[in-house]
């Protein structure tokens, strides 16, 4: 286990037991839905956390209705102008962020998924702590529907505990954007 690990762990663990990360239910997904997913790069995690999903709305993740991809290092995150994961590329947001708000107009839907993952590579290269890669998530969320108060965005953190614990279990929380909000008020006052 590298130094980060246990600051990711707790991190996770405190989040569960806070309320701030909750298990994904079936019942916070749209059934059959298509969806504009925007996601990190690293297919190894993004793969594994599709089939959590579709196994959660009665399908295989080959039936996925109708979703539009977007994949980059740092996945959501990266929509935030200040973002530390943007550091090596700082106009980078501006390329991710209109193309993406594009998508409604282009492909007709209006639900999306914001995802991020730990441990990531690309947020450790960056010199995120895992607070910041869901704060930022978080911020990516209330950007776009500050922009189209029509979307429905869910926001997502997929864990893989593999690193972690070395226990083969990789899981997706959902971040209620509210809870966290309020915590990251109260954590700064």
């Amino acid at each position: 286990m590298t130094a980060h690990e246990p600051r990711i762990l707790e991190f996770v663990r405190d989040g569960i037991a806070n309320g701030l990360l909750e298990d994904i239910e079936s019942r916070h997904l749209k059934h059959r839905m298509p969806a504009v997913d925007i996601c990190c790069g690293d297919y190894r995690r993004v793969d594994e956390g599709m089939k959590h999903l579709a196994g959660l709305r009665g399908y295989e993740p080959h039936e996925d209705p109708q979703s539009h991809l977007f994949r980059w290092h740092g996945g959501a995150p990266r929509l935030v102008p200040e973002s530390k994961s943007n550091r090596n590329s700082p106009n980078a947001h501006e390329v991710f962020f209109s193309d993406v708000v594009q998508a409604p107009r282009l492909t007709g839907i209006n639900y999306f998924k914001l995802r991020a993952h730990l441990p990531c590579g690309w947020a450790l290269d960056t010199g995120m702590e895992p607070e910041e890669v869901v704060g930022d998530l978080v911020t990516a969320r209330t950007r776009l529907v500050e922009f189209n108060p029509q979307l429905e965005v869910l926001t997502l953190l997929h864990v893989d505990y593999r690193p972690l614990t070395g226990e083969a279990k990789m899981r997706n929380y959902l971040v209620p954007p509210e809870k966290w909000v309020t915590h990251r008020h109260t954590a700064l006052h």
